[in-house]
């Protein structure tokens, strides 16, 4: 069964998409979030923005302190900045 946090994301539209300058969540940022709390990294497989995936990957190796998780971050400096924060 899955966590109640997978129905919940899945609520949330793909785009951001407020009113009145009013913040919605997008689904990815759900499941980055929660993958973060959670520690959890295959959430960051439903992340579907680039930026955000990197953050997930990044934010899950910082809190686990698994710096070999930070291969998969593109981006050189992301990378960089997620190894160093990452470290044991």
């Amino acid at each position: 069964m899955a966590p109640a946090y997978v129905g919940m994301c899945e609520q949330f539209g793909d785009r951001a998409s407020g009113t009145n300058g009013a913040d919605t969540h997008t689904k990815s940022e759900c499941y980055s979030y929660f993958a973060v709390m959670n520690s959890d990294v295959s959430l960051c497989g439903k992340v579907d923005n680039t930026y955000q995936w990197q953050y997930c990957i990044s934010g899950v190796a910082v809190k686990m302190k698994n710096p070999s998780l930070c291969a998969q971050v593109i981006e050189g400096r992301a990378r960089e900045t997620c190894v160093n924060a990452s470290a044991p």
